[in-house]
């Protein structure tokens, strides 16, 4: 039997809102200056990711590797000055239809929270009806209290407490709690 052929990328994502947009990430979105995001540990430790020296065309593969099919790479984009100022990261498990979700802050974190509260139910929606996804998940550091209320407001449910989860970048380890979200569930 031959091999399967890959399919095709899925449509992309766009979400206005009237001072942000969420737009699936491009190869040209790749520069220094997110490449530097990548590289600090109290910004992609978070995400239980290791900092990693990315140069742009590094990171241009990388944003090259989402098919808007299986997972997703979004950037929330300023309406205002047309700058990335985080991103939104899904990937899909199709045999469960489930999706795990995770956020990348800019260096400005306020504009940051301000475009996930603007985007974020916009965005948990397109992936109950566009990708058919029946749950989706998030694993948010315990100390993180702005997004776990956030989380909490718009419906997601606390399902566990993970102790010791992730290594922090100074090697203490810190606990994440685990939220779940039915399409019942948004508020």
């Amino acid at each position: 039997m031959p091999p399967a052929k890959p399919l095709p990328p899925g449509p992309p994502v766009l979400i206005d809102t009237p001072r942000f947009r969420a737009r699936s990430v491009r190869p040209g979105d790749a520069s220094a200056e997110i490449a530097a995001w990548f590289a600090d540990p109290a910004r992609v430790g978070p995400l239980n990711l290791p900092p990693r020296q990315l140069t742009v065309p590094d990171l241009r593969r990388f944003f090259e590797s989402f098919d808007n099919r299986s997972r997703f790479l979004v950037a929330l984009v300023g309406k205002a000055d047309d700058r990335i100022t985080g991103f939104y990261h899904a990937e899909f498990h199709g045999q469960h239809r489930t999706s795990r979700i995770s956020f990348l802050n800019g260096p400005n974190d306020a504009t940051s929270r301000r475009a996930m509260a603007a985007l974020g139910l916009p965005l948990l929606k397109l992936q109950f009806t566009r990708y058919g996804i029946e749950k989706i998940v998030a694993q948010v550091l315990s100390t993180n209290e702005v997004l776990c209320r956030h989380l909490d407001r718009i419906g997601f449910q606390r399902e566990g407490y993970l102790r010791a989860q992730v290594r922090a970048p100074d090697g203490t380890r810190r606990d994440q709690v685990l939220f779940g979200l039915l399409p019942g569930d948004l508020r």
